[in-house]
């Protein structure tokens, strides 16, 4: 019995792409809205069909598909579609048309669809601090689930990311996908705190060939990209640059030094941030009792 039940579930699913009705929802406006679904069916239209099932659809028959979590219309549901109804912004990102016509699959949950399987994800997670039992179980969480970039994610405990990058078996980026047993996902911090080591030895107070002191060269061109970058992602690392040095004098004994300049990386005075990591520079050359012998070399 059990068997034939299973059979008949996957046999109603329509072989050739259907066309059905499919509209816009809008997203809550306070936090005492009930949870809106990404994707609302109908379970007239689709008897068969469970909320744990994923929905393919697409608009033109030559158009991109995308694949999502489908969430079974209850009499409490505010959203009450003809057929499928699908949250306004989605809608409006993937180009799927308000109160239109799409086709669609429906496929049963469980069963890897190839054409949507993602070889790796990409989550961005700020002002958090997750264990790597929390990976683990973010990990377990998202298995059996399609995704979407830019997703907003909120997983076991309230952890809260945001899904950044999908890419495909194929090797090539997604607007959707689906998450499977073998799919790598990355995470990936905008407020993680980052040590730098920088060790002073000679060079830094050598110049490149254009005059400029390697350790300006550092500052002004491989830093600036860091600080760019991160400014673009709104990430809020911050940042200790630890200089570190080893003095070796004539009896053949040594001192090691060290100096950390903390500062925080985002949307900061840059410039600001130059000029300190300057002025540690020159106070850490006098504090090795080292100034007297660069100033002889020079």
């Amino acid at each position: 019995l059990i068997e034939f039940v299973h059979q008949a579930r996957v046999d109603w699913m329509p072989k050739v792409p259907k066309v059905v009705h499919i509209i816009h929802h809008p997203i809550p406006t306070t936090c005492n809205d009930e949870r809106v679904h990404e994707l609302v069916f109908n379970p007239t239209t689709f008897p068969q069909a469970q909320t744990s099932d994923w929905f393919e659809i697409w608009s033109e028959p030559s158009g991109p598909h995308f694949i999502f979590n489908g969430h079974r219309q209850t009499p409490t549901d505010k959203v009450k579609p003809k057929d499928l109804s699908i949250a306004e912004p989605l809608g409006k990102e993937f180009g799927i048309p308000n109160r239109g016509m799409v086709h669609y699959h429906v496929h049963t949950a469980g069963k890897v669809v190839d054409q949507f399987e993602l070889d790796y994800v990409v989550m961005q997670f700020k002002d958090t601090y997750l264990s790597r039992s929390d990976l683990w179980r973010v990990s377990q969480d998202l298995q059996g689930k399609a995704v979407y970039v830019d997703q907003k994610y909120e997983g076991p405990d309230k952890i809260m990311a945001v899904i950044k990058t999908l890419v495909s078996k194929k090797n090539e980026k997604a607007q959707t996908g689906l998450i499977s047993s073998q799919t790598k996902i990355v995470f990936q911090s905008r407020s993680a705190t980052i040590y730098w080591l920088w060790q002073m030895s000679a060079e830094m107070w050598s110049y490149t060939g254009d005059g400029e002191l390697y350790f300006d060269l550092a500052v002004n061109s491989l830093i600036q990209k860091f600080l760019h970058t991160w400014e673009k992602d709104d990430s809020t690392h911050c940042i200790a640059v630890i200089f570190f040095s080893r003095v070796i004098y004539p009896d053949n004994t040594y001192e090691d030094f060290y100096k950390v300049v903390k500062m925080l990386a985002g949307k900061r005075d840059h410039e600001a941030m130059q000029r300190k990591l300057k002025m540690h520079f020159g106070t850490f050359l006098q504090s090795m009792g080292c100034a007297s012998f660069f100033k002889e070399e020079h």
